[in-house]
């Protein structure tokens, strides 16, 4: 997990945070460069609505917009969906269902 002692993200992973916003074209595209991070970051445990939207306010996104984006894309439905919440306040990644089969996007 990238957080720090105190629960928060780390200070190198939001720097590598920084780095994958840059090089994803910010701000061509403030909607995609935000998923991507959301991902980036359920992906490293940085992973309740608080640390996601903390951690992205932090490096410059409005958090509004990180919100908006959270609740859009959280669901059950594979071919809507990027993401699921559970019972206990933390996301993760959802499957995608394809030429019906179903698997997890794995990062490149």
């Amino acid at each position: 997990m990238t957080n720090d002692h105190e629960g928060g993200p780390s200070s190198e992973f939001l720097e590598r945070l920084r780095g994958l916003k840059s090089a994803c074209g910010w701000p061509k595209d403030k909607h995609a460069v935000a998923i991507v991070l959301i991902r980036a970051c359920i992906e490293e445990g940085v992973a309740t609505r608080a640390q996601i939207i903390g951690a992205l306010k932090s490096i410059g996104l409005d958090y509004r917009h990180v919100a908006i984006i959270l609740n859009e894309g959280t669901g059950g439905a594979p071919a809507r969906h990027r993401w699921r919440l559970d019972g206990e306040g933390r996301y993760s990644l959802a499957d995608v269902l394809v030429d019906n089969s179903t698997f997890a996007i794995s990062a490149a």
